[in-house]
């Protein structure tokens, strides 16, 4: 009897594996189709595809245009000369080179949407390649090689960009093969950094983004998550971006990127006050739901800059 209920289950795992299976490639073949269409109604020459699970970045290069396409969403379309295109390993992160002009922009692809911002070589304060080991089995792999790039006055990576899909062996052939890429790519970057630093019309531009250090101050007890902490904080500090980017490194998580391009965007909005209407912050309701320890660090952000702290 027992021997007949095993088989039973067993069968009944592989039916349900075989419909996990079969829903994945339709789903699969309804993205595939999706793409095809909007990459039809765009017309481009011949565009480099960076497909990340529902999303899709198409950088033309001849034809100067990056588009952002995310399944039953709004293509949205960006005009950049590209020379260069540096993507991560799983392709959610890309940065696009122009090398003429000492312009990059970051192209973050997610699921109810994609991120776009676009940077000047000289708001790149920093840039280093590091690598993150693990022990299994006493065993040493290498399961991520960064590079990390620092804008203006922030004190941690403001977009990180993963070489390594898979975890490899340390001193492993693909171990060296892949810091290579990472370090190559690096030092190109800092070759097109001395560069615009050395041009005087790049040092003259005007409209680079900045991050500001701004601050207020606010006695007494601040309720919800402040500060990654649970309950009723006290705060008599001021409280900088640095502080807030602080705590996106520490909780995070996957979102790192995203949740430091909406507090910068939240800045650039709170920065021209004469644009602060109802609602600004719609768009941004399902990273605050997502992570609610952000959001009293983001409300007492507002609040400092309203009242002109």
């Amino acid at each position: 009897m027992n021997d007949i209920l095993g088989v039973i289950a067993i069968i009944a795992l592989v039916i349900l594996a075989s419909f996990l299976i079969i829903d994945k490639y339709k789903q699969y073949k309804k993205l595939k189709s999706y793409f095809k269409e909007e990459l039809q109604k765009l017309e481009l020459i011949s565009p480099e595809l960076y497909r990340h699970k529902n999303s899709m970045i198409a950088i033309d290069i001849e034809n100067t245009t990056i588009a952002s396409i995310c399944f039953n969403r709004p293509t949205e379309l960006y005009t950049f000369k590209t020379d260069y295109i540096l993507p991560s390993s799983t392709n959610k992160v890309i940065l696009a080179f122009n090398e003429t002009d000492y312009e990059f922009m970051i192209i973050i692809s997610r699921e109810n949407g994609g991120i776009v911002r676009r940077y000047h070589f000289l708001d790149i304060r920093d840039i280093e390649v590091i690598e993150e080991h693990e022990i299994i089995e006493q065993k040493e792999f290498i399961t991520h090689i960064y590079m990390k790039l620092y804008v203006d006055d922030i004190e941690i990576p403001y977009f990180l960009i993963d070489f390594l899909r898979f975890r490899v062996r340390v001193n492993s052939k693909n171990h060296f093969n892949i810091r290579d890429i990472a370090e190559e790519s690096m030092e190109k970057i800092k070759i097109l950094i001395l560069r615009a630093s050395k041009d005087s019309t790049a040092n003259n531009r005007e409209g680079v983004v900045k991050v500001s250090n701004v601050s207020f101050n606010i006695s007494g007890n601040v309720y919800g998550a402040m500060m990654a902490t649970q309950g009723a904080a006290t705060m008599n500090n001021n409280i900088y971006i640095n502080e807030i980017e602080k705590m996106i490194e520490e909780n995070g998580g996957n979102d790192k990127e995203e949740l430091r391009i909406m507090v910068n965007e939240i800045r650039e909005l709170l920065e021209d006050k004469e644009e602060i209407k109802k609602g600004i912050l719609l768009k941004y309701s399902d990273q605050l739901e997502k992570h609610s320890w952000i959001t009293g660090a983001i409300a007492q952000l507002t609040l400092g800059w309203l009242i002109g702290k």
